[in-house]
């Protein structure tokens, strides 16, 4: 998959948290993944609480020059991906499609 802006990448396991792969030069990527994988569990959390059947599909971060995008692919007990993304460069649109079309080729 290849998306102009993008800087960094991490595919991360919900269940236990541990990344299963990493890509981009973004400094820290593997510190922010790791604090955006409690962001996830957290939202899972709350959902769960308000007895909620709602999904996650994803969660946007938008910062002063970057924007991180937060896919949840297979509920609480499935993987998130990562993305940051310079917000001048980067399509969150495109973004979004490109994992979801991802998302549906995907075996777990």
């Amino acid at each position: 998959m290849q998306l102009q802006g993008i800087t960094g990448a991490v595919m991360v396991d919900l269940k236990n948290g541990k990344m299963l792969g990493i890509a981009g030069d973004t400094p820290n990527l593997d510190i922010e993944a790791a604090a955006n994988t409690d962001l996830m569990k957290a939202k899972f959390r709350v959902l769960s609480s308000l007895d909620s059947k709602e999904t996650i599909e994803d969660i946007v971060i938008t910062l002063g020059q970057r924007c991180q995008l937060l896919r949840c692919i297979g509920g609480a007990q499935g993987l998130m991906i990562y993305l940051n993304m310079q917000r001048q460069q980067a399509s969150l649109s495109e973004a979004r499609q490109k994992l979801s079309q991802l998302e549906a080729e995907l075996v777990i």
